[in-house]
């Protein structure tokens, strides 16, 4: 489908509100809270459909994998980003003469996981950049063994050129890993063409999917590196999701509890068993997100964020300057950006207050009417003397 089908019917909350906030929780397409709602609907009544969990499962990584340009066997699934890094941190025997390389713009999990490696002795330095990629460059050297950026940052919108960064980490044998929470359902994406030998991926963002399921991408040139530190009975190379895949009956065998190998594939970092709910909402959403010329929904997006851009410009607002703008998040300073968040909502538009500035992150299913009830409330605030620092 072309950008223009999206129905603004498909989202209710946008009867109500300009919701701006997607950077935070996207909206559920309506689609997606049918398919979990006849899914619960028929636990409640008949049981877990467990099977039908098992192909939702096999089906999110496909569609995932489609999305991200990555292979099937690529991609595995995980609870949140924050177990995802977690477990692919510590798969990897990394080193104490090893160093890892972030950005100080990168959500905050995607430095705490590194920090607690360094605190225990794994590895021996975490490099944090607080510029941009002239700075994250500058950090690299022959010690590296990781760069972990996110593509997009989460609070001011910002993408980073992986592709540069992953050249330079390639040149002095580093990884180059990422984020991409913030960029998957937004920007078009190819992690091959990227570089990119790891990324992970939430799904309630702009994924527009349930909380509870997270995506992970290992590059088959890494896979063979992991050796993973934790093992469940998914992430073995006989777990039921490869019995059913292969055709054979889930139970009949025994498990081989004695001698079990990792999964061949990305699998291998998963763990136990998943969030049915959220599993068969995420397949949903991700089949809506599909139906979308992704460039075309990446156009749409851009030109929301530019047109915000520019009218909060016109008000005389800080805006935070990203450049090319590839994200849908505009962010402007603000010295009360709680205060001016409470007056929004209290008008109807949703955003995000953080610290010292506002968060404002159009998806598709927002158009140019959002924005304008957004800019008359703040400058409405502004005639009644809000101060804007």
């Amino acid at each position: 489908m072309g950008i223009a089908e999206v129905s603004r019917g498909d989202f209710p909350p946008l009867k109500k509100y300009a919701y701006l906030d997607s950077a935070s929780t996207g909206l559920l397409p309506q689609r997606t809270a049918q398919a979990i709602g006849r899914f619960l609907s028929e636990y409640f009544e008949e049981g877990e459909n467990w099977d039908y969990v098992l192909e939702s499962v096999v089906e999110c990584r496909k569609l995932f994998a489609r999305l991200v340009g990555a292979r099937f066997e690529e991609v595995a699934t995980a609870p949140n980003v924050s177990t995802a890094l977690a477990v692919f941190a510590y798969s990897l025997g990394l080193r104490q003469s090893d160093n890892v390389v972030v950005s100080a713009h990168n959500f905050p999990t995607g430095i705490h996981i590194w920090q607690a490696a360094r605190r225990r002795g794994i590895i021996g330095e975490v490099r944090i950049a607080e510029g941009r990629e002239d700075s994250i460059e500058s950090l690299i050297d022959d010690s590296t063994r990781i760069v972990s950026i996110d593509y997009v940052s989460w609070l001011t919108g910002y993408t980073y050129d992986l592709r540069r960064l992953a050249e330079v980490a390639h040149r002095h044998g580093a990884l180059m890993v990422s984020d991409i929470f913030h960029a998957a359902g937004v920007i078009p994406l190819d992690v091959k063409k990227l570089g990119l030998d790891a990324a992970f991926c939430g799904s309630y963002k702009w994924l527009n999917g349930p909380p509870g399921v997270a995506f992970i991408y290992i590059s088959e040139e890494l896979l063979g590196e992991i050796e993973p530190a934790y093992m469940g009975w998914m992430g073995v190379s006989d777990s039921v999701i490869r019995r059913m895949l292969d055709g054979v009956p889930l139970f009949d065998e025994e498990f081989d509890v004695r001698t079990p190998q990792p999964a061949p594939d990305a699998s291998r970092l998963e763990l136990g068993s998943w969030s049915s709910l959220s599993v068969v909402g995420m397949r949903e959403s991700l089949n809506y997100h599909l139906s979308f010329d992704q460039t075309a929904k990446h156009n749409h997006i851009r030109e929301l964020a530019k047109y915000c851009e520019e009218h909060l410009r016109g008000l005389g607002l800080d805006i935070i300057d990203v450049s090319e703008r590839l994200s849908g998040t505009v962010a402007f300073r603000h010295p009360k950006p709680r205060a001016l968040g409470e007056l929004l909502q209290k008008r109807g538009v949703i955003i995000s207050a953080r610290p010292r500035l506002v968060r404002i992150s159009a998806h598709f299913y927002n158009n140019r009417s959002d924005i304008d009830r957004l800019v008359d409330v703040i400058a409405e605030g502004l005639k009644q003397g809000l101060d804007v620092g």
